[in-house]
């Protein structure tokens, strides 16, 4: 998980002009948000959407394995080394797997998969299911 932490003191500006920047700079996310407390502003994006239910059915997407693009963008051979590296097919299929367990337990036919998935970001690609 690739983590940014900044802290700004002086306006609420600071926390829309970093909200507006992650809408333009992440087209990959699944949830762009800014939540005002009152004491408080949190600005952040997630690629990774850990659970939504709609009409009865559960959704989840285990994201694992990150690809960081080179200075000058992805490549082909970039990309091709990063699926193929067994590492991170393994840790893949491993959080796919805990996932599924969850799924298990609070739905009743249990879950269908597919996948996997390249996600894209603006800067780096992971793999999901």
């Amino acid at each position: 998980v690739l983590a940014l932490l900044y802290e700004a003191k002086d306006s609420p500006r600071h926390a829309l002009s970093a909200f507006c920047a992650l809408l333009a700079r992440e087209p990959g996310t699944y949830w762009t948000f800014v939540i005002h407390t009152g004491e408080r502003t949190f600005v952040g994006a997630t690629p990774e959407r850990h659970v939504s239910l709609s009409g009865g059915t559960a959704v989840m997407n285990p994201i694992s394995g990150t690809y960081r693009y080179p200075p000058a963008g992805p490549t082909l051979q970039g990309v091709t080394e990063f699926l193929a590296d067994r590492k991170e097919t393994e840790e893949l299929y491993m959080v796919l797997d805990e996932e599924l367990k969850m799924m298990a337990r609070i739905c009743e036919r249990g879950g269908r998969v597919t996948g996997p998935h390249l996600k894209e970001m603006g800067r780096l690609a992971h793999t999901e299911y």
